[in-house]
């Protein structure tokens, strides 16, 4: 964060508020993809409070870093918010528009929060069609602008914490220490207890496991019921709600 250039060139402009947005669980086999967005009033650039020294990339922060920052980012945004989407949605209408489904979800919020909309909204290299508001996509933006980094940082607590609630619910797959990343044991439980309500059907770790759940050719006509659920389905559970449980703080 020692360059802000991008959001300076903003300020140049005349900006009086810039809005940043990231996006948290790309890679995940399971739960939800998570935005989100903080704006930024131009004080905040000039004058950066101690409490947020060392904000970064989520990614590039400890558990103890982002849960310090967190509520600081709360406190001195002009105004925040979360939205997400499910495992489900992911799965019928692909990632690349679950995680704009989120940021749109995110930006709703936002703005009704502030009830204007922010001079500019910044992303991570993700474009959006139609867009409510002028956006500008930067490579690494979670690392070069500070509404960004913010962004990420409250994406990242929110998930995590969203992913640990899961954990109680779905204790094989060890979703409190994984958020539903691939690790070893991640896949172990797969393959030991097929795909749960919240993984994410159209990724291929998910559809492998799920087949290998299937009963040979011979078997199918069997009185037996099958071990686990069809290729394609996941066993039943609570729904994920399609909206997270977000909030917005409005600036005073």
């Amino acid at each position: 964060m020692n360059n802000l250039a991008i959001e300076d060139s903003w300020l140049g402009r005349g900006a009086t508020l810039i809005a940043g947005t990231d996006e948290v669980g790309r890679g995940a086999w399971a739960g939800p993809v998570v935005a989100g967005m903080v704006a930024v009033h131009p004080p905040l650039y000039r004058s950066l409070p101690a409490a947020l020294h060392g904000i970064d990339d989520s990614k590039l922060l400890t558990p103890k870093q982002r849960a310090l920052l967190a509520p600081s980012i709360k406190v001195h945004a002009a105004a925040w918010s979360v939205g997400a989407a499910s495992s489900r949605e992911i799965a019928e209408i692909g990632f690349g528009s679950a995680v704009r489904v989120a940021i749109l979800r995110a930006y709703a919020i936002l703005a009704a929060s502030l009830q204007r909309a922010p001079d500019i909204l910044l992303t991570d290299a993700v474009k959006l069609q139609d867009a409510p508001i002028p956006i500008e996509s930067h490579d690494k933006a979670d690392q070069r602008c500070l509404a960004v980094a913010m962004a990420s940082v409250l994406a990242k607590v929110h998930r995590d914490r969203l992913m640990r609630r899961f954990d109680t619910v779905y204790p094989h797959y060890d979703f409190a220490s994984n958020k539903g990343y691939g690790t070893r044991r991640h896949q172990q439980a797969l393959l030991d207890n097929g795909p749960c309500a919240i993984h994410r059907a159209s990724f291929k770790p998910v559809m492998r496991a799920s087949a290998q759940l299937v009963p040979p050719e011979s078997d199918r006509a069997g009185p037996a019921t099958m071990p686990g659920p069809a290729p394609g389905t996941v066993s039943q559970g609570p729904a994920y709600p399609a909206v997270a449980a977000g909030a917005a703080q409005a600036a005073e």
